[in-house]
């Protein structure tokens, strides 16, 4: 599904991510996590092409078979329509502001898929109520909705081709706790029942622990830890993770009932280790990487 080797990023002089390795297969659920400003971001916009042109990388991305910067940009554009879905972070800055809730989530077909208006506006409909919202919400506007409400219009839109890997890049960070739970078990439901795979970020392993069976530790730009979820939980052994699960502990986990709680998990006060070191070289092959 994605296949990450080697990945170098550069910008401005900087390395941001330095040989981050790592892959997520067929059914799995992956969590990446990392403090603040320890490399997820410009990891997902790597994995998408969507990486800044003054950006130099070195290292490869697969995604479903393909190398990202082998395609064009067309190919790159409908890869990420068809087979990859992103649920982002903010959803009432992800959603356009002047489309209907129906509008928004038919977008994909509309630009990826041959479909007639009815068809759309079918395919719409149940995609509305697979993630429990009315279909009289179809003509609303995003600002007309509550947060929980607009993340969940961005989960339909990001389902509604059928993708076979979701990328949820920190998708409850600006919900509220129970609205938060709510989420990541429809996010995990939807992911099973497709049969398909997602890559879930977060800085909190009290979401992690809801949403993975296996994650990956970044700090500095660097992985500094692989694991199955609960084993990290339990027993973590970089500084990194160490770090990560007490914040959780002490903000977000009832210990009492192992991984189950969920709170707000903001304010954790971690911070992403320094990193340093020369970028890779910038290669004209790897324009793909850009957005």
């Amino acid at each position: 599904m994605l296949d990450v080797r080697d990945l170098n990023v550069t910008i401005g002089g900087h390395a941001v991510l330095k040989r981050v390795s790592l892959h997520v297969d067929a059914g799995e659920r992956v969590g990446l996590i990392g403090a603040s400003g320890s490399g997820k971001s410009m990891l997902v916009k790597a994995v998408t092409g969507l990486l800044p042109r003054t950006a130099c990388v070195d290292g490869n991305v697969t995604i479903g078979g393909k190398r990202i910067d082998t395609v064009d940009d067309a190919e790159l554009a409908d890869l990420r329509g068809r087979y990859v879905g992103l649920v982002f972070q903010n959803p009432g800055a992800a959603l356009n502001p002047v489309l209907t809730v129906e509008q928004q989530v038919c977008l994909p077909l509309r630009l990826h898929y041959d479909l007639d208006a009815d068809e759309r506006h079918d395919r719409a409909m149940t995609m509305l109520e697979r993630v429990g919202l009315s279909g009289r919400l179809a003509g609303a506007y995003p600002h007309e909705l509550s947060g929980g409400q607009q993340q969940r219009v961005g989960i339909a839109t990001a389902l509604i081709t059928s993708p076979r890997l979701i990328i949820a890049d920190e998708p409850t960070t600006a919900l509220d706790a129970i609205v938060q739970r709510s989420i990541i078990d429809l996010l995990v439901s939807l992911v099973e029942s497709a049969g398909a795979s997602m890559l879930f970020i977060t800085h909190d392993f009290a979401v992690l622990s809801r949403a993975t069976t296996r994650c990956v530790v970044i700090d500095g730009g660097r992985v500094a830890e692989t694991g199955g979820t609960e084993d990290l939980l339990r027993d973590p052994g970089e500084p990194a993770t160490r770090a990560l699960v007490r914040a959780a502990k002490l903000l977000t986990l009832d210990t009492g009932s192992g991984a189950a709680g969920v709170r707000s998990g903001e304010g954790s006060g971690v911070q992403s280790g320094s990193g340093s070191g020369s970028g890779a070289a910038c290669s004209a092959d790897r324009r793909r990487y850009h957005a």
